[in-house]
């Protein structure tokens, strides 16, 4: 989802293309994935397009924290425009 600067899912109920079932984040995912034990997650735009791990997830996720802290930092040491 980071490679390809996606920050959320729509979800779509099975065989319903039409009815929205819910979104998810990055954050969300990972919170899920884990909660329910799921290791990996299909992606389907009409065919399956890929697959995202809770490997890929807790990567993006700590990307992204990693960036917020290196901002956080730049702002605490005057360095933030």
């Amino acid at each position: 989802m980071v490679k390809n600067n996606i920050g959320s899912l729509v979800l779509l109920k099975p065989g319903e293309q039409q009815h929205i079932a819910g979104i998810i984040t990055e954050r969300v995912t990972m919170q899920l994935m884990t909660e329910y034990h799921i290791r990996h997650v299909q992606v389907i735009d009409g065919k399956l397009v890929g697959v995202i791990s809770i490997k890929d997830v807790v990567r993006a996720v700590g990307e992204q924290q990693s960036g917020e802290l290196k901002r956080l930092n730049g702002y605490i040491k005057g360095g933030y425009c």
